[in-house]
């Protein structure tokens, strides 16, 4: 995946991947959105807008956590269902998000969000399948849980 359009400068980059989110967040591309939302949270770091690289990657959690979906009303809160994805995908998240949080001071969660991206790729894939990279009708697909504490939750209590 590439974030980069040719000839924009991240700001306009920026603000082509939003409308590429917000049109499949109307379209209910579930999958678009989320590529769309890393694709924005790389260049959001790389613009050192921070802010909005931890709204972005506070996004993709509750997405790839299945938490972007509430509950109906009158139904219990339960835990988010683990959901399956292309490994390679929960690899660049964490990457994305442990230089984020270097970035923000955190070295200790960056280091602990590394050791998880190096454990997915040490982690054997299903049968036939690789990193996501085509290899295999399911694309190398893990489950994988993560923590309920976003990013936001988490530089607001360490403040």
């Amino acid at each position: 995946m590439t974030a980069s359009i040719p000839g924009a400068t991240t700001l306009e980059a920026l603000s082509a991947w939003d409308t590429v989110r917000e049109l499949a967040h109307a379209r209910g591309d579930d999958e678009v959105r989320v590529v769309a939302a890393l694709a924005g949270a790389r260049l959001a770091l790389e613009a050192e807008d921070y802010a909005r690289c931890g709204a972005l990657l506070d996004e993709l959690r509750r997405a790839l956590d299945g938490e972007a979906q509430a509950p109906a009303q009158g139904a219990s809160a339960h835990e988010p269902p683990r959901l399956r994805r292309p490994r390679l995908l929960d690899v660049q998240y964490r990457l994305v998000a442990c230089l984020y949080q270097f970035q923000v001071g955190d070295a200790k969660l960056a280091k602990e969000t590394l050791k998880q991206a190096h454990a997915l790729l040490d982690a054997v894939p299903a049968a036939g399948a690789g990193l996501g990279g085509g290899e295999g009708a399911e694309g190398g697909e893990v489950t994988v849980r993560r923590s309920s504490l976003s990013i936001s939750q988490f530089c607001a209590c360490s403040s």
